[in-house]
């Protein structure tokens, strides 16, 4: 049933009128029975048919009315509760006839108060409700504002939907000011949610500006269908009820806040109801700022029920973002636009119908070219509901024609018509056929015909968006790179060309992979000649340059492979010296700056440059002197792979310097790594550091010891089990290293001891080498429990990754033992999403948890108790 907020417009609302026609249309006029032969059928006859409709209405509604006054005259509770019990049979079974009620304006509303009254006792069933919802109630009556109140009290949702079609459909128009003030104190002081949320949604029937400074708190609820109803009513109320700070907060607390999801419908409507709420509301107050936490939804931020947003997520943000800042959304949309086997376009799609009208209209243009054909229709249905028109479409729209040498033939028309129809089936068996046309020969050809260049081009408008293609049923899974090899072999030259085009789209878009990527694996294989190459290398300087490139690899990567011409140094240069983002706003994916600055390190080892060299070393030099490890290690990571001899200098001085900092021990490490390669560090200065527990380079020369290193190497290491040296450290830094080398065994008899002696820090790495190795967690449980205890993020870390990807026996006990005091954060979530046990975000909302109604389920027994009862408890 619905339960929607009244729009405060003279029309009804197009959506909801539709959606709920059915459940207020009157029952249909009885058809007059046929001819009997049988005289006695005389007798059966509808007194409707006898005296009229409104004869027998007003006879029974005076009875139902003297009722009404004699039960509500009544002092005895539990007498006038049986009375309402007796009232409301006889009310249903007159049926439609309750109409007549409008001759009784003040018994009408003394009914419907005494059901409210005695709700509890004389519930109304689902089936009662329909009956009771054609009560005539008068537009005035100084009796509406106690009823209404006194039913919100109760939160009945059956007694609400007869007040709905008897009270709450008409328009007040300003004669109950009262009522917002008496409803509004409802909304804050009832101790049952369905209380308060029948209240709001009552607020909703008109302009109550008594009412604001409750629907604002509403707001900050965390009642999901009750947010939804504050939002609703104060977007259309009028005089800045809602303001740029609520729909703000609103804003940023999806991030942390998404709503959790149900098959069921109530449970869909819910979310889909306060989304659209709130994107509505940016278009009535739309905070400057609002675009911050769209974006960190959008890119993979905020928090995850079980991995999922089922609500308020990334489809929504771009949708959101459409809607209040257009100007922030293009390039994601226009991305998605482009992106090869992707569900994005119609997320995208759902985006464009928020755009402004100068900047909706040539994408959905766009859109009327694709080859899928439920993308299509959808495009043309915004169109229309956006400009009264059919979407103007082109029958070549999104071809390639570019690639043919004459007019396109009748059986071209007649093959894309089945490529752009809804049949998946007909789809592949047209890619088989048209496949079967290209030359025969293992080599490319040299020359095309007109019918294989046809038959080219209708492949590369299907290939657009692989989505449709990827499960092929006889070739298997297909994706870009496949596709591309498999046209480049059968077509030879013409296919690259098409290709090309889509690659230099998606890459000046910022797509992540897709056809550039495609046609670097073919460059790797050495399938592409020098001026391809040279093509693929345009589109990778074309793609840096431009504004939407947003930390895109394809580009990075097909520089890594053609080579990175002289005139790209500054602009990758400067992608690898960009800082990592903090971790509080680092972006989820594989758009993150680290990301984009490896791929840059990759581009960048082949190119012939001694300047290069150079500047590698003196930036390594200064990271190191700014103690910035994270950049220090990518030049690390560059110089090694170029051959660098300045980096081999900063790595020894920053192995002199190192003073034991966990936090900068791995790109210490990776430089110790560096310098053994390069045979600037000897076995002797290795063994030399071994037999110096306490020294702080101990576990830097620690973890260069392999299995197969000298045998004074090792002798070192297993004498350090003994040493107290760095509060234990030492010995369990050995340990690690031998356990994972398979030295020594699992169980060790020193292990326990070591274990016990160990700081926080090195207890848990050595716990996580013994979880890589499989030694069973019950022998050292009571370390693990230990670690994931511990208020250091770094301690409870280090047990992530083994315990996720080994999963030891006895690790969800273990977790379930440990999780009501587990001190950090991502750690109680790491531990709830193995125990598929609800986090911060799955337990927000008080709503979620509410059973969904199911309007089909009738209680037959309902019909039943009636029929038993017999008309005894009629009023006579």
């Amino acid at each position: 049933m619905s339960d929607a907020p009244k729009p405060k417009r003279d029309v009804l609302d197009p959506a909801l009128a539709l959606r709920f026609a059915w459940r207020v249309a009157p029952p249909p006029e009885p058809s007059p029975p046929p001819p009997q032969a049988d005289p006695r059928a005389a007798t059966n006859v509808d007194p409707t048919a006898s005296r009229g409709f409104a004869e027998h209405a007003a006879e029974v509604c005076e009875e139902l009315a003297r009722e009404v006054r004699k039960a509500w005259a009544l002092v005895s509770p539990s007498a006038q509760a049986a009375a309402t019990k007796r009232l409301k049979r006889f009310a249903c079974r007159i049926g439609f006839e309750i109409v007549g009620m409008s001759r009784h304006p003040l018994e009408a509303v003394r009914l419907l108060r005494l059901l409210v009254r005695h709700v509890e006792a004389a519930p109304i069933r689902r089936h009662e409700m329909f009956q009771l919802a054609w009560l005539s109630v008068p537009d005035r009556h100084p009796e509406v504002v106690e009823l209404l109140v006194e039913a919100a009290r109760t939160g009945d949702e059956n007694l609400a939907f007869v007040l709905d079609r008897t009270v709450a459909d008409k328009e007040l128009g300003g004669r109950y000011p009262e009522l917002g003030a008496r409803l509004a104190q409802v909304a804050d002081e009832a101790r049952a949610w369905p209380a308060r949320a029948l209240a709001i949604r009552w607020l909703s029937l008109d302009d109550f500006p008594a009412a604001i400074p409750s629907l604002r708190r509403a707001l900050r609820g965390r009642h999901a269908r009750i947010r939804y109803y504050a939002l609703f009513i104060l977007s259309q109320m009028k005089g800045g009820a809602l303001r740029e700070e609520d729909v703000l907060w609103l804003l940023e607390d999806a991030v942390p806040h998404p709503l959790d999801g149900d098959p069921g419908m109530s449970r869909y409507e819910r979310i889909a109801d306060y989304e659209k709420a709130l994107i509505d509301a940016l278009r009535v107050a739309c905070p400057p700022e609002g675009w911050k936490p769209l974006e960190v939804i959008l890119e993979g931020g905020g928090a995850y029920i079980f991995r999922d947003r089922p609500g308020l997520d990334s489809d929504w943000a771009l949708e959101a973002l459409a809607a209040g800042y257009p100007e922030r959304a293009i390039h994601r949309i226009d991305r998605a636009l482009v992106e090869p086997g992707s569900l994005d376009r119609y997320a995208a799609l759902r985006a464009i119908g928020r755009l402004p009208e100068e900047l909706a209209r040539p994408r959905l243009l766009q859109v009327a070219g694709a080859s899928e054909h439920d993308l299509v229709e959808r495009a043309k249905q915004i169109w229309f509901s956006r400009f009264g028109s059919e979407l103007p479409t082109s029958p070549l729209a999104g071809v390639p024609v570019s690639l043919l040498e004459g007019p396109p033939s009748e059986r071209f028309f007649a093959c894309l018509t089945v490529l752009r129809g809804a049949s998946q089936p007909a789809i592949f068996t047209m890619v088989d056929a048209l496949l079967a046309e290209a030359p025969e020969g293992d080599a490319p050809p040299e020359r095309l015909s007109p019918a294989q260049r046809e038959a080219l081009v209708l492949l590369l408008f299907t290939l657009r968006t692989t989505g449709r293609l990827y499960k092929h049923p006889t070739r298997g899974d297909l994706n870009e790179a496949r596709w591309a090899k498999l046209l480049l072999r059968r077509f030879g030259a013409p296919a690259f060309e098409g290709l090309v085009v889509f690659a230099e789209a998606g890459a000046v878009a910022g797509v992540l992979f897709g056809w550039l990527d495609a046609l670097t694996s073919l460059a790797r294989e050495e399938m592409l000649g020098p001026e391809q190459r040279e093509r693929l290398r345009d589109i990778a300087r074309a793609a840096l340059a431009s504004p939407a490139w947003d930390n895109a690899i394809a580009p990075l990567n097909a520089l890594s492979v053609v080579g990175a011409p002289e005139d790209c140094l500054e602009r990758l240069w400067s992608i690898l010296m960009v800082p990592e983002e903090p971790t509080e706003k680092r972006r989820g994916g594989v758009r993150s700056n680290a990301d984009a600055a490896r791929w840059a390190s990759m581009a960048l080892r082949g190119m012939e440059s001694p300047e290069l060299d150079a500047r590698i070393a003196a930036a390594a030099g200064e990271a190191l002197r700014q103690r910035d490890f994270e950049l220090f290690d990518r030049l690390m990571f560059l110089g090694s792979a170029r051959k660098t001899l300045g980096v081999l200098d900063v790595a020894m001085a920053a192995l002199s310097s190192y003073d034991g900092d966990p936090a900068t021990y791995g790109p210490v490490s990776h430089a110790a790594s560096v310098l053994a390669r390069a045979e600037r560090l000897d076995d002797a200065w290795i063994l030399s550091m071994l037999e110096r527990p306490e020294a702080s380079q101990f576990p830097i020369a620690a973890g260069l010891v392999r299995s197969d290193s000298p045998a004074p190497m090792l002798e070192a290491l297993t004498r350090a089990l003994g040493s107290p040296a760095r509060g234990g450290a030492a010995a369990a830094e050995a340990a690690q290293v031998l356990v994972l080398q398979e030295v020594i065994a699992g169980d060790d008899p020193r292990l326990p001891g070591i274990l016990e002696r160990a700081p926080d820090l090195a207890r848990a790495e050595l716990c996580g080498a013994l979880i890589d190795v499989k030694v069973p967690l019950a022998s050292y449980r009571e370390h693990v429990a230990a670690c994931l205890l511990s208020p250091d993020p770094r301690v409870t870390r280090e047990l992530h990754d083994p315990l996720w990807c080994r999963e030891p026996e006895g690790r969800d006990e273990l977790f379930e033992e440990l999780l009501p005091r587990v001190q950090v954060e991502d750690t109680r979530d790491f531990m709830r999403h193995h125990l598929r046990a609800p986090n911060e975000a799955a337990t927000y909302w008080v709503d979620g948890a509410e059973e969904d109604e199911d309007e089909d389920d009738w209680d037959d027994d309902d019909f039943d108790d009636d029929d038993d009862e017999g008309d005894e408890d009629a009023p006579s």
